[in-house]
This record gives C-alpha cells, structure tokens and sequence, in this order.
C-alpha cells in the first residue's frame, strides 16, 4: 500500500470506528519483527483498542501477549473478565522474549527491511525481464510472500487477490524445492528474514530462487 493508500486506510479505520461501536483488534503475531516495535499499526496510523501478538515476542518459545485500551484492560483489573492459561508468564519464554526484544532496535529494523526490499527489488525485476508469473509481495519488510499466479504481471494488493489468483501447484514446488536446496520457507508460499543472515545469504536466496524458477518454468 503506498502512503496516500495508508492516510486513506486509516481516515475510513477511524471513520469506522465512530460509527461501528465494535473491539477493533490488531493482530500482530509478525510485525513487531518485520517493521518496527510500534508494528503495523503506527504504519497505516491506526490505534486499535487491543493488540495481540505471538511468535516473536517468545524468542522462539510459546508465548503470546495482549494489551490495549485503559477502557478495554479494565475489564482485567476489576475482575470483569479473567485470563488464566497453562503457561502464562512462563519464565524462560519471558526470558526468551526480552532478550530478542532487546535485539530488535532502529538498527536492526533497519538491516531486516533492507534485506528484503533487495529480495523483492531483485527478483521481481529478474521476473519481470523474463516474463515470468512469479513475484514476490510483501511491503518491504522482513516478512514476505511468494508465488506464482495465475498471469504475468499481476497486481497482488490484498491476501484475496493472491489466493485467488495463485498457481498452488506450481508454488509449493518451488517451496519444496528451496527446502531442498537449504531454505526453509512456509509450503505455502511464504518466508521470513532473520538477522543473523549475511549478505552472501540473501545472495544465495535470491539466485537460487531464479534457478528453481527456471526449473518450474522450464
């Protein structure tokens, strides 16, 4: 979504939330790793009235966590409502979690979204040249999509225009084949960066995907 995209998004958000008196809910299990600690929502410039967010903030353990509102944590503190789980605040998750969290400042984001605004600049433009039905989406964060679809050139500007348009076939070939060749993405078609990642690993990312392109196309 490009910026004047997001001012609008979030004038109809708040326009919609005067006029719809419902929870909005932001659900964030990835952002807080692919853009920056205020997530997704600071981006389209919404403020949701409860954040949930899983994956990252564990480190790597099962963790998830909750916040918003003082209206809608009210309902905690008075006893309204009541949360109980098998590994609440379990220690070495918690642990875990600070200290990725604390891995995670402006440079890192940084490194993570210029990582992979070369992964998508690279690959759509070698797709592109050749014609092919394979792209890759995101917004030039660390966390990104693939696929081949149905048609060259494709706008992909919601998940309902990838999944309806997607070629399933052809893209969980080419995930097999990147596990294959020693990366690990989501068999459905999509994959994360991480820091610990050199620039002579997002090379060999981009220039094996071209190959296995190569391959599916024939």
């Amino acid at each position: 979504m490009s910026s004047s995209g997001s001012v609008v998004f979030s004038h109809c958000a708040q326009v919609h939330r005067q006029l719809v008196p419902v929870c909005r809910t932001a659900r964030e299990s990835h952002s807080p790793s692919a853009t920056r600690p205020s997530c997704l929502q600071a981006e389209y410039g919404v403020t949701p009235d409860l954040t949930v967010m899983g994956k990252i903030v564990g480190g790597g353990f099962p963790l998830g966590a909750v916040g918003g509102s003082a209206e809608m944590m009210s309902v905690l503190d008075s006893g309204l409502v009541s949360i109980s789980g098998t590994h609440h605040g379990h220690k070495i998750s918690v642990a875990a979690g600070i200290a990725t969290l604390q891995q995670l400042d402006a440079a890192a984001f940084d490194r993570l979204n210029s990582m992979a605004g070369r992964v998508m600049h690279e690959l759509n433009e070698w797709s592109l040249a050749r014609g092919s039905a394979f792209s890759i989406y995101g917004r030039g964060i660390s966390h990104l999509a693939y696929g081949f679809m149905n048609e060259h050139g494709l706008q992909i500007r919601t998940h309902r225009d990838y999944w309806r348009n997607l070629d399933d076939d052809r893209t969980q070939m080419c995930s097999l084949e990147l596990a294959n060749r020693g990366f690990f993405p989501v068999a459905r078609g999509d994959f994360s960066l991480s820091l610990p990642m050199t620039d002579d690993d997002i090379a060999s990312f981009i220039e094996t995907t071209k190959e296995i392109v190569r391959d599916v196309e024939g």
